[in-house]
């Protein structure tokens, strides 16, 4: 959904250098209309919805990364991080660029690495939801970083938030 948060949010982004997840490439405002960009969904559309949660939360800005259409198709509907592990373990990322090309999004890795597998329903719909607002938090946590070193008017890059964990 188009709103000033999620503009503010991919704002702060673009400016940290955010990368496409899967072929490096640098998103930024001369290329968002050239290569069509959609939005990610972190935490998946259907494993949200199967967890119980409304849209306005599964939705929401921070659950998002801006990625080309063609990861997006490719990503489809995987748990958190599945797809970029499995980039890695094919040897096409390694540990290091995957964490970083997250980062570029400011993405906490940490708080995507979950999984639901040998999990009954209704302990699955818990943790979900609760490594959701975990996420969330964690997300949050780093934008409010990038916020207040924008409104300093100090330049900076990922790199910059995240030593500051």
């Amino acid at each position: 959904r188009s709103t000033i948060l999620g503009r503010g949010l991919l704002a702060l982004q673009l400016k940290c250098g955010a990368e496409d997840l899967a072929d490096g490439a640098r998103i930024n405002i001369n290329n968002l209309k050239e290569r069509p960009r959609e939005y990610h969904h972190l935490f998946p559309e259907n494993l949200l919805e199967d967890a119980g949660l409304a849209q306005e939360q599964i939705y929401r800005a921070m659950n998002c990364a801006l990625i080309s259409w063609r990861t997006n198709r490719t990503i489809s509907d995987k748990d958190p991080v599945r797809y970029l592990k499995e980039r890695a373990d094919n040897a096409t990322l390694g540990e290091s660029e995957l964490v970083r090309r997250l980062q570029t999004h400011l993405i906490p890795i940490a708080s995507l690495s979950v999984g639901y597998d040998g999990l009954g329903s209704d302990e699955r719909k818990q943790k979900i939801i609760a490594d959701y607002q975990s996420f969330l938090q964690a997300r949050a946590d780093l934008l409010l970083k990038a916020v207040r070193l924008a409104g300093e008017g100090r330049s900076f890059q990922h790199t910059d938030i995240f030593v500051q964990q």
